[in-house]
């Protein structure tokens, strides 16, 4: 059920509330997408946790949109690199965005 509402049902949502100029239903489908409870743990994300987090427990995921933006990584970086992960850009990424004044948010 978390996959369907969240890959389908709120961003249907959203965009029907965007196109009929209701701001505040935007607004209450975007915080429930982002406090949406992590779903059921699965392969990528459990190896994505250990060469990324360097832990196996899925509970340092609490939300659905955490575990989205771990396996985007994984399609972004990992799915680009081989086994041993020689080569991957995404740590140097990472050490240049810590290296750069935060400037935003979630809105």
């Amino acid at each position: 059920m978390t996959d369907l509402a969240v890959n389908v049902i709120l961003p249907w949502l959203w965009v029907r509330a965007k196109e009929g100029g209701n701001d505040r239903i935007q607004q209450e489908v975007k915080r429930r997408y982002f406090l949406w409870p992590a779903a059921e743990d699965n392969s990528i994300l459990k190896l994505a946790r250990q060469r990324l987090l360097g832990t196996s427990n899925p509970g340092i995921l609490k939300t659905v949109t955490a575990q989205q933006g771990l396996m985007q990584i994984v399609r972004d970086f990992c799915e680009h690199s081989n086994a041993i992960c020689s080569k991957c850009q995404f740590p140097e990424l990472v050490r240049e965005f810590n290296t750069q004044p935060f400037s935003g948010g979630v809105n």
